[in-house]
């Protein structure tokens, strides 16, 4: 099927067409997608055309990227539904960051098989990790963790977290980079481990949860970040405009 150049952006064209065939099961939780090379040749598309729309799709949690090695279709419920928002990256971080930070531990670890794939490395791996509780005058409110790519070994110290400078701020000055989109997904969860300790829930207690993922303006992912928020003392609230100018 090749693409034709029209009003639509050849990207939208080519992301709205994976979708379908991950929704209707041809590309099946995960299987490994064809290779950007192979999609642009069966697309009549660029590389570049072909990795915004898998960007685009990764953003919405439907497909998983693994560098070196390919895109695969997410394992997910099939009841599972959806919804992408778009909206400024500054103003995020302003609701992301709003929090009073404690830190627990900042050092080099072995991290998750999967936060390791984000990143495009092998299991057993280490990375350095930021763990932080945030608080409100009710208490501790969100327990953090913040995975950086391996070029931020021994950049991060902890005088560079004192302060209310959001964390990726700091990674786009260590590493003199500019980060330019971020991803978030926000889901149900349960409290376990140091989550329960941090937060002082019962074990199992229901609990939001979010992962977000930081890039470049190059498209390098640059830090991973999960947070498990307090159902008691934290609020997620977003405000939805129309646009009058849309037909």
């Amino acid at each position: 099927m090749k693409l034709a150049v029209g009003p639509i952006p050849l990207y939208h064209q080519l992301e709205q067409d994976l979708k379908g065939r991950i929704g209707s099961g041809e590309f099946a939780p995960g299987q490994m997608l064809p290779t950007e090379e192979q999609m642009g040749h069966a697309y009549g598309v660029s590389r570049i055309t072909v990795r915004r729309a898998l960007e685009s799709l990764d953003g919405q949690g439907l497909i998983q990227r693994r560098r070196g090695v390919g895109s695969f279709v997410a394992e997910r419920s099939s009841a599972f539904h959806s919804v992408q928002l778009s909206g400024s990256l500054d103003a995020f971080l302003m609701t992301a960051y709003g929090l009073e930070p404690l830190l627990v531990s900042l050092e080099e670890r072995v991290a998750p098989d999967e936060i390791l794939a984000e990143f495009g490395l092998e299991p057993g791996g280490k990375l350095l990790r930021l763990e932080l509780i945030s608080r409100t005058k009710e208490g501790p409110t969100a327990h953090s963790e913040f995975f950086f790519t391996p070029a931020m070994s021994g950049k991060l110290t902890v005088d560079d977290i004192v302060g209310s400078e959001p964390i990726v701020r700091i990674v786009e000055r260590k590493l003199g980079v500019r980060v330019g989109r971020a991803t978030q997904i926000i889901e149900a969860a349960q409290a376990h481990g140091t989550t329960v300790k941090y937060l002082d829930l019962p074990e199992g207690t229901p609990v939001l949860g979010a992962q977000r993922k930081y890039y470049t303006t190059a498209g390098e992912l640059v830090e991973v970040a999960r947070q498990h928020y307090h159902p008691g003392r934290y609020r997620y609230e977003v405000e939805l405009k129309a646009n009058l100018y849309s037909v």
